[in-house]
């Protein structure tokens, strides 16, 4: 099965994102289950 997921940013989301990027990092660290695949 084949899957397509298209994302369209709010203005601003790149900064918002940036800021929280390391603590989003360290949360998903802690977490029970691990992330096989992300994206931006």
């Amino acid at each position: 099965m084949h899957y397509v997921i298209h994302c369209l940013d709010h203005t601003g989301a790149v900064q918002k994102r940036l800021e929280h990027y390391e603590a989003h990092k360290a949360y998903l660290g802690a977490a029970a289950m691990k992330t096989v695949i992300s994206g931006p």
